[in-house]
């Protein structure tokens, strides 16, 4: 039915426009590059926000370090962020840049968020994604269906069947 896709699909639109404006360090109007970007050190964060970097700093926590939602600024010096570099940088400026990084430096009281290093960048690209499959998930499920699959920059889920199959994922 069309109108059931149409409208499905504007739905999925709104939610994911949504997300995007929140988690984008590629948006320099999203709520996680207004913190990045800002002069203050003390934030009112948004729930979705709240939800996915207490998990961020949990997991972090859990690793020693290993996962960090402040490496922002190194994956920036690699070309891999919104600067696109395209040198090796020198020793000098990934030690400077590996200085500020840490999840030690955020401190998440309910919705209060405070850097206690000026310096540290957030990025939750690494699990943000993942959080938006679970929110379109649950979008579905609420809207009825029983059977789909989501695949958003490599996070995938799959519910139900596929056409009484079981679902096969491929990589190419």
């Amino acid at each position: 039915n069309y109108k059931q896709y149409n409208y499905l699909e504007n739905l999925i639109n709104q939610k994911l426009k949504e997300l995007n404006s929140i988690f984008s360090t590629y948006d320099y109007n999203s709520e996680i590059s207004k913190i990045n970007f800002s002069n203050s050190n003390n934030f009112i964060i948004s729930n979705e926000l709240k939800y996915v970097l207490d998990k961020s700093i949990y997991y972090s926590y859990l690793s020693d370090g290993l996962y960090d939602p402040t490496v922002y600024p190194l994956v920036d010096l690699w070309g891999f962020g919104p600067t696109r570099i395209d040198s090796i940088p020198s020793i000098n400026d990934i030690n400077l840049v590996l200085s500020h990084i840490s999840y030690k430096n955020l401190s998440l009281s309910g919705n209060n968020l405070v850097k206690l290093n000026e310096n540290s960048f957030i990025d939750l690209s690494s699990i943000a994604k993942g959080y938006a499959v679970d929110q379109i998930t649950n979008m579905l499920l609420n809207e009825g269906y029983k059977n789909f699959m989501i695949e958003i920059g490599g996070e995938v889920r799959c519910v139900g069947s596929n056409d009484s199959n079981n679902w096969v994922i491929g990589i190419i």
